[in-house]
């Protein structure tokens, strides 16, 4: 949302932080959102949770930390599946990367290692396209660094705006 809004009104912000994102998915995951999305529509919600927990946050760190992830679950399920449903499908069709260069602001592009449901690649391809990108890979996070790695992601979003 951040990076469209950018684009769209370019004036908007002094600078940009985009975590564990991108401007357009692989063939791959714009396959598994509609894998998602199908999985969703013919076994609800959760049928998928374990395979949406997993694209989030690694095995290990569900492993360590049940009550964030037994949260994080509680709160997927209770998603709205059309919104959800909707969500895949924009996402599986996504494709911003004609417009990066407009985007003049500074950006930090932040990625978890780990992350599978925006991999590396996908922040590598966004920073490159961004005229005025930094891009740093937080350690032994995936997806959701902010939860993972609170200190980690803040000390990185600090350092960039200070």
């Amino acid at each position: 949302m951040a990076l469209l809004t950018a684009i769209r009104h370019p004036d908007l912000a002094g600078k940009l932080v985009l975590a564990d994102c991108g401007a357009a998915f692989s063939e791959a995951g714009r396959a598994a959102f509609k894998g998602m999305s199908a999985g969703a529509a013919a076994h609800g919600l959760a049928g998928i949770a374990d395979v949406a927990m997993r694209r989030l946050f690694s095995l290990d760190f569900q492993a360590a930390n049940p009550a964030l992830i037994a949260q994080r679950r509680e709160r997927f399920l209770a998603v709205d599946p059309q919104t959800f449903h909707d969500a895949c499908a924009a996402l599986s069709t996504l494709d911003l990367r004609a417009d990066l260069a407009s985007v003049t602001v500074p950006a930090l592009v932040l990625v978890g290692e780990h992350d599978e449901a925006t991999p590396p690649p996908m922040s590598v391809e966004l920073a490159a396209g961004l005229p005025q990108a930094t891009l740093t890979v937080l350690p032994g996070c995936a997806h959701v660094p902010q939860l993972q790695e609170p200190e980690q992601f803040m000390a990185a979003i600090a350092e960039f705006i200070a």
